[in-house]
């Protein structure tokens, strides 16, 4: 069995794995806070593995590894850091429960309600629904560039037709499933995404031709010496750290 087969079997079972999620979670979308909030009892791992699955996507294991690795060497693991402590940790300690204590009280089903709610403006509503929609936009071009390249390098999918069944799958998963559908769905792609990681890290360091984590890395930094970062690189990388 060859190696493209292997892919194509693995993703097969993913995608129906992924339906059975839907199927299960139809009829617990009863009413809009539960297809909008999931009921708001999503529960910690869930919430937290769902998070880290829609931040650390294609544009970082992908778009950060590839463009910015190259562009910047080891310094791009600065982007990294950036995500899990700016991005990750302290969102969640400053904004996690204050937001959902929030959203509790008032009953607040979106980002938009969020705002008028607590601004007492209906303008600020629809400022910030046309902001996410605007924005969202390119985000979401952005990891389904990142999608169609991994599949057509790999599997020698045209990219147009894997936009396509993505685009059909998320949408298939979001209206019948709705947002508890999404978050399982997010909480075993969070799974999957450590464990492959781990394994893909543990792998490249034992492999020979790295010869080890500190051979490894003193490979990077001398491949990297000779890079000529001037000022507008470094304002392009920090700005990148802390924005993202």
């Amino acid at each position: 069995m060859s190696d493209k087969t292997i892919m194509f079997i693995t993703i097969a079972v993913y995608i129906i794995f992924i339906a059975v999620i839907a199927a299960l979670c139809r009829n617990s979308s009863k009413s809009i806070t539960e297809l909008t909030v999931g009921g708001r009892n999503a529960g910690a791992w869930v919430s937290a593995l769902s998070y880290g699955t829609a931040y650390f996507s294609a544009v970082m294991f992908i778009g950060y590894a590839g463009g910015t690795g190259w562009k910047y060497g080891i310094w791009g693991v600065l982007v990294g850091i950036g995500n899990a402590v700016i991005g990750s940790l302290l969102a969640w300690r400053v904004l996690a429960s204050r937001t959902r204590e929030i959203t509790r009280r008032f009953e607040i089903k979106s980002m938009p309600q969020l705002f008028e709610k607590r601004f007492k403006s209906e303008p600020m509503r629809l400022f910030c629904a046309v902001v996410i929609f605007v924005f969202l936009i390119p985000y979401s071009a952005s990891v389904y560039k990142g999608l169609t390249s991994v599949c057509s390098v790999l599997l020698g999918i045209n990219e147009t037709a894997c936009m396509i069944i993505i685009a059909v799958a998320a949408f298939l998963l979001v209206v019948f499933g709705g947002y508890v559908a999404t978050l399982k769905a997010d909480f075993v792609q969070g799974l999957i995404m450590l464990v492959g990681v781990s394994v893909l890290i543990v792998s490249v360091v034992r492999c020979r031709q790295v010869g080890g984590l500190t051979n490894g890395l003193s490979a990077i930094a001398e491949k990297t010496a000779g890079l000529q970062l001037g000022a507008k690189d470094h304002i392009a990388l920090w700005a990148t750290v802390l924005m993202t």
